[in-house]
């Protein structure tokens, strides 16, 4: 990692270049490389324009350093990252699947290695998904296809990791395709950051929900839990965390103490990331893989 952002950035010369490359690792390092860099800075084998951007790694998530989170990231598709546990005994736990939505900047409201430095690996595998699983720049497909593109992909994964607890979490513009998506895979949990159903979904909800909206008093599918976070002081957002239950049921979730759009940001300030995801997601905490004694074999076991 260190030899890569070295090679980087040996050729530039002005803070506006180094905060492009600064602002483009935000979005797919992993705790463990982030880590190797703050020690990196510390030697003083960073440019002096780093210490700023590494301060905030420190702010936001201060055990980032001593003790970062092991995960691993494994690329699915051109926007879609599976991270795990580097340790392959922790994947035989009956872990739960996070499906991560992000917002407009390919964020969750704040720097990658900050979120995922909030969520244990040993409890979590996580789809990161940067804007609605569209490559940025990639022409537009209708929303119909996109979503069912993005199923067939996510279908998979879930068959390939066999997750005991499915959960979505959307950030702003992200938090829409969560809740539709958590719909469709009946997902237990989904968790909307901020979140609004777009204008344009309005008159095709039977079609973009696979025909479980408007939702029904007798039902043939398991509704998930829904939560929708907004923050207190802005009136845009509680309005569209409003509607969201008027369609999905589920209940708001008032950040206190915050006006701006972004609610993850002064979250992890206060210190507060890991509780308030560990409560959004309902508490999840991944048990031992049960294995199999083979009665007729002394002292061997099966997996």
């Amino acid at each position: 990692m260190i030899e890569d952002y070295l090679n980087a950035t040996r050729e530039l010369k002005t803070r506006n270049q180094f905060n492009r490359v600064h602002i483009d690792l935000s979005r797919v390092m992993t705790p463990l490389q982030c880590a190797e860099l703050i020690a990196a800075q510390r030697k003083g084998l960073l440019s002096e324009h780093a210490r700023g951007w590494v301060q905030v790694f420190l702010n936001l998530a201060p055990g980032i350093e001593a003790s970062p989170e092991p995960w691993v990231a494994e690329p699915v598709t051109e926007s879609i990252t599976l991270h795990h546990h580097g340790n392959a005994e922790c994947e035989q736990h009956r872990k739960g699947l996070l499906i991560a939505f992000c917002g407009n900047s390919d964020l969750m409201g704040v720097p990658l290695p900050v979120f995922l430095q909030a969520l244990p690996a040993r409890d979590w595998n996580v789809l990161h998904i940067l804007r609605h699983g569209r490559k940025r720049g990639a022409p537009r497909v209708d929303i119909a296809q996109a979503i069912n593109e993005l199923l067939d992909e996510l279908r998979a994964q879930i068959a390939r990791h066999q997750p005991s607890y499915l959960a979505c979490v959307g950030m702003s513009s992200g938090g829409g395709m969560a809740m539709m998506v958590a719909l469709r895979l009946e997902a237990q949990r989904c968790v909307s950051i901020g979140g609004a159903v777009f204008e344009s979904w309005l008159d095709r909800l039977p079609e973009l929900s696979g025909g479980r909206l408007p939702l029904r008093q007798v039902r043939d599918f398991s509704l998930p839990e829904y939560v929708f976070v907004y923050s207190e002081g802005s009136e845009i957002d509680k309005r569209q965390a409003e509607i969201a239950q008027l369609l999905f049921k589920g209940h708001g979730m008032p950040i206190p103490g915050v006006r701006s759009h972004n609610c993850v940001h002064p979250i992890a300030r206060r210190g507060l990331l890991r509780e308030t995801l560990f409560s959004l997601l309902g508490g999840f905490t991944a048990e031992p893989a049960v294995i199999q004694s083979d009665p007729g074999a002394s002292g061997q076991v099966h997996g």
